[in-house]
């Protein structure tokens, strides 16, 4: 690891003080000052309580396998910064992310120089991060980018890229001292990333939500499909599906993330496809082989020599749900433990009430962010739902705890926080390579 890339993260991370501060001012301003490079190559905007990254890779992989110069944003990253910005399936390299950090950083501080309302809300950590992803796909002549937002949407620093396309895979409730407190609140948060005559793509089905987002929609002459009702999917099994699209029909395609979810997310990953397909064409053999190659670290990934421990972000009660699905179609032989972390803003009660009967010990730990919950809170929360408990102070010891206890035909689940998920990962990635 450079110097200067450890540098780099160290003054990013020091942002991160200022927490949250939704708003596009500031990295509108810090976009201009880089000569707006976000505009640079077409987009593709993808917001969502849920699924919005699995959707974003998916498209970015296809797009990959086309043979386009494809750039893809996500976040948050499990165990690298670096997993935050692609190009052509390469992670951005330790000594760009040096540089593209020096260049916004220094552009960052003449903005506040010159802006003295700026510095009444110094930038954040994403804003800057934003920047240095859209000045890297357009130093690389990325041919089009593929953009997560990172939390909500009309207010993200994502907000400020020209989509050709735009995407919102689910609402549920959330973050609700950002974005409200009811479903038709947080709609009309992620609804603001809808443009004035982009179409949109959309698999939210609840009446309060939906109803925000089509009234959105038509106010700014953008048309709206949904899935089920204008392009859809047919379940085949796990893994398989047939897709009956706005345009294409394509059967029997396999899908390497796991989860029946994934297939909803696979269809929206499609449909956007072939709404660029004017100016992105990609054929049938491109988007067999995406949905086939893309990969997605911590969603219901196994790990461990025998595939015993099953990694998933869910950390919230509407991935819970489809996380439990998975669950209960792929019981273990033996017993299934549970190795979980949360954050505070997170609905506890929730989340052990999904899961719980699909768990026979969870062993509740903490992961290094200061929002994560005490282990013993946690315990107070989950004794209704869940009758076998332990309590780890750690990741590493909660880990340690659990593994200990795992015999043949059982299965270890790491879930609650992606940030538990990543610590996990990194531990059990650290020992494969030890070997």
């Amino acid at each position: 690891m450079s110097s200067s890339y450890q540098a780099a993260l160290e003054r990013l991370y020091s942002l991160e003080r200022f927490g949250i501060k939704l708003g596009l001012d500031n990295v509108g301003r810090l976009l201009r000052e880089l000569g707006d490079p976000q505009l640079s190559c077409p987009a593709v905007h993808i917001g969502g309580t849920n699924g919005k990254g699995s959707v974003a890779r998916t498209i970015a992989q296809v797009l990959h396998c086309a043979g386009y110069d494809c750039g893809l944003y996500t976040s948050p990253h499990l165990q690298r910064f670096n997993e935050r910005i692609w190009q052509n399936g390469d992670q951005i390299d330790d000594g760009e992310v040096g540089g593209l950090f020096d260049e916004c950083w220094s552009a960052m501080e003449r903005v506040l120089a010159e802006q003295p309302s700026a510095q009444q809300r110094p930038m954040t950590f994403f804003e800057l991060v934003t920047a240095m992803a859209a000045l890297y796909f357009s130093r690389r002549s990325a041919q089009i980018a593929v953009w997560e937002v990172g939390l909500g949407g009309r207010l993200d620093a994502t907000n400020l890229v020209q989509p050709q396309v735009t995407l919102i895979t689910s609402v549920a409730i959330e973050h609700e001292q950002w974005l409200g407190s009811s479903l038709a609140q947080i709609a009309a948060e992620k609804a603001g990333i809808i443009k004035p005559g982009v179409p949109v793509l959309t698999a939210v089905s609840h009446p309060e939500a939906l109803e925000v987002i089509e009234s959105i929609a038509a106010e700014r002459g953008a048309p709206l499909m949904r899935l089920g009702h204008d392009f859809s999917y047919t379940r085949l099994s796990k893994s398989r599906m047939n897709y009956d699209g706005l345009s294409l029909d394509l059967r029997d395609l396999r899908i390497s993330l796991a989860g029946e979810h994934q297939l909803a997310n696979a269809a929206l990953a499609i449909a956007a496809l072939e709404l660029i397909q004017t100016q992105f064409s990609v054929n049938e053999n491109d988007i067999r082989r995406g949905l086939s190659q893309v990969r997605w670290p911590g969603r219901l990934e196994r790990m461990g020599e025998q595939g015993q421990i099953v990694l998933d972000g869910a950390h919230n009660t509407e991935a819970a749900q489809a996380l439990a699905a998975a669950l209960a179609e792929s019981p273990p032989r033996g017993k299934r433990l549970m190795l979980i972390g949360m954050g505070e803003d997170k609905d506890l009660a929730g989340f052990f009430e999904l899961l719980g009967p699909h768990v026979d010990r969870a062993f509740l730990t903490r992961s290094q962010r200061p929002q994560a919950v005490d282990p013993r809170r946690l315990a107070a929360v989950a004794g209704p739902y869940i009758e076998s408990i332990e309590i780890c102070d750690d990741v590493p010891a909660g880990l340690a705890a659990s593994r200990a206890q795992l015999r043949e035909g059982d299965e270890l689940l790491v879930c609650g926080s992606l940030f538990v998920v990543g610590e996990a990962r990194q531990i059990i990635q650290d020992e494969q390579g030890a070997r």
